[in-house]
């Protein structure tokens, strides 16, 4: 969102911070440059805990609601078809243990999507047309 901008912004600030304080000029100017930076960086570092507490949110309400599921089918089990101990425990670990896969499985759908990012801005690089041409002899 802001990350070539605070780059810039940095690069500059940095290199130029002897000649800014030297001379007392642009000071002012730099520090609250840096301060807008900061409060960007501060409110999309916020946004992003936001959206990934959310995501463990529901990948725990995934996790309770398979544990709640186990028991309630397996009461269900033992009132309706009178079913002995060993089949409800075959349930209960079958439940809990695929509610545990889906739980695990989000880490890697959002390495997925993070892949296809990179992927896109990759190919988007391969297919532009570069400004120079390599077999041109005037450059």
């Amino acid at each position: 969102m802001c990350g070539s901008g605070m780059i810039n912004m940095y690069s500059n600030f940095l290199c130029c911070v002897y000649f800014q304080v030297a001379s007392f000029t642009g000071e002012k100017q730099a520090v609250s440059s840096y301060r807008k930076f900061l409060l960007d960086a501060y409110k999309s570092e916020v946004f992003e805990g936001s959206i990934a507490g959310a995501g463990v949110g529901t990948v725990m309400c995934v996790l309770l609601c398979g544990y709640a599921l186990a028991v309630w089918f397996c009461a269900k089990m033992i009132i309706e078809k009178g079913c002995n101990g060993s089949t409800v425990i075959n349930v209960v670990v079958a439940v809990l243990t695929s509610s545990i896969s889906l739980g695990e499985a989000s880490p890697c759908i959002s390495a997925f999507a993070a892949g296809q990012a990179a992927a896109y801005k990759m190919f988007e690089t391969i297919r532009r047309k570069p400004e120079i041409g390599a077999y041109d002899p005037n450059g």
